[in-house]
C-alpha cells in the first residue's frame, strides 16, 4: 500500500513481484519503460458550452492523480458526470500536448453501459487501497470514522455491480443474507481487519497488492469474478451470481434477485408476472430500451426493480 501511494504521488509506477518472479529481468523492464516519460504533469480541465472552466461536472475520476505517460502506454480515464448540458473534457500535459473531447450527456446510449462497470471495478480497488492505507496503524483504524463510510461504499458498489473481491466473495456463499446490511458490514469489516490491516508482508500481502493493481488498471468490463487468494491460487467466483453490465443477480432462497431490488429499503413484491404472458412481453420491450433485457434470461423465478416497482417474474 505504501509503495503504491508513493508511486501515485510521484506519478510513477509501482510493480509487485511474486515469489517466483525473475528480479533482474523485471527491474530491467521497469527501467527501460521509465527511461523517458513522453507526457508529464497531466491534468484535466472541464469547460462548459460558453468555454468557461467548471469543476462540478466531473467527479470520482480514475486514475487519480493522473500518471505520467511512457512509451507504448495507453491512458484510460473513467469517471462520473453530473448534469445534462454538453461540456468539453481536456487532458493537458506539461509538454503542451492537449487532447479534448466534447461530451453531450443527452447522447448517452445503453451500448456504453459497460463503462459504468469499468469505473466500478476501479473505484472498488481505489476504496480498498484507501482502507489499506488507513490500516497502517491498526489501532487507529479501529476508531477512524472514515473507514465505516468507505466499507459501506465498497459493499454498495460490490452488490450493485456484482464485482466481488477476496473481501466480499462471501456474498454468494449459501446462506448469506444480502438483505441484512449490519451483517454485511460487520463481515466485510472483519475481512478488512484480518487481511488488509493485519497482513502487510509476504505472499498474503502480495496477493492483495496484485488484486488491487489489476483492478485499478482494468480497461474493459469484466463480467466474471476471479482473484488471487492468500496462497496465490486463482479463485473463480461462479455460483450464485450473474452479472449484467450495471446490475447483478444473486441466488437467494431458491430464486434470483437483482441488485436493483436488493438496494430498496422496502422489499415487498408489488407485482407478479408469468413468463410468456402479455405483461412479460411488454416488460421485455421496456427493459430492452434500457439494455436490461438479459435480466429476463435467468432460469427460474427472478425479482427485479423496474419503473419504481418490485416485480417478480414467475416461470411456468
Amino acid at each position: 500500500a505504501l509503495l503504491q501511494e508513493l508511486s501515485d504521488r510521484s506519478r510513477g509506477r509501482a510493480s509487485f513481484l511474486g515469489p517466483n518472479a525473475e528480479l533482474e529481468t523485471s527491474i530491467a523492464a521497469i527501467f527501460e519503460k521509465l527511461h523517458a516519460p513522453l507526457l508529464t504533469d497531466l491534468n484535466i480541465s472541464i469547460k462548459d458550452q460558453a468555454g468557461k472552466i467548471t469543476k462540478d461536472r466531473i467527479h470520482d475520476y480514475l486514475p487519480r492523480p493522473l500518471p505520467d505517460m511512457y512509451n507504448k502506454e495507453q491512458l484510460v480515464i473513467v469517471g462520473r458526470y453530473s448534469g445534462n448540458k454538453p461540456f468539453t473534457f481536456s487532458v493537458n500535459s506539461k509538454q503542451g500536448t492537449s487532447i479534448t473531447k466534447s461530451i453531450d450527456p443527452n447522447q448517452a446510449h445503453v451500448r456504453n453501459a459497460f463503462v459504468a462497470r469499468v469505473w466500478a471495478q476501479r473505484q472498488i480497488a481505489h476504496l480498498i487501497d484507501q482502507l489499506r492505507d488507513n490500516g497502517v496503524d491498526p489501532k487507529h483504524a479501529q476508531t477512524d470514522p472514515r473507514n465505516k463510510e468507505i466499507i459501506n461504499e465498497v459493499i454498495r458498489l460490490s452488490t450493485q455491480f456484482g464485482i466481488l473481491t477476496e473481501y466480499t466473495a462471501f456474498f454468494v456463499r449459501e446462506g448469506t443474507n444480502l438483505n441484512n446490511p449490519g451483517y454485511l458490514y460487520s463481515t466485510v469489516r472483519q475481512q478488512i481487519e484480518n487481511r488488509a490491516w493485519n497482513v502487510r508482508s509476504g505472499a498474503a500481502a502480495y496477493n492483495q497488492n496484485d488484486n488491487i493493481k489489476k483492478a485499478r488498471e482494468s480497461t474493459h468490463s469484466k463480467l466474471g469474478n476471479s482473484y488471487l487468494d492468500k496462497d496465490l491460487t486463482v479463485v473463480h467466483v461462479q455460483n450464485g451470481l450473474r452479472t449484467i453490465q450495471q446490475e447483478a443477480c444473486y441466488e437467494q432462497d431458491g430464486k434470483w434477485v437483482s441488485s436493483s431490488y436488493l438496494q430498496q429499503k422496502e422489499q415487498q413484491i408489488d407485482e407478479e408476472i408469468s413468463f410468456g404472458s402479455a405483461q412479460h412481453i411488454e416488460l421485455a420491450r421496456e427493459l430492452a430500451k434500457q439494455g436490461r433485457q438479459a435480466l429476463l434470461a435467468q432460469d427460474g423465478c427472478i425479482v427485479i426493480r423496474h419503473d419504481e416497482k418490485n416485480i417478480q417474474i414467475n416461470q411456468p
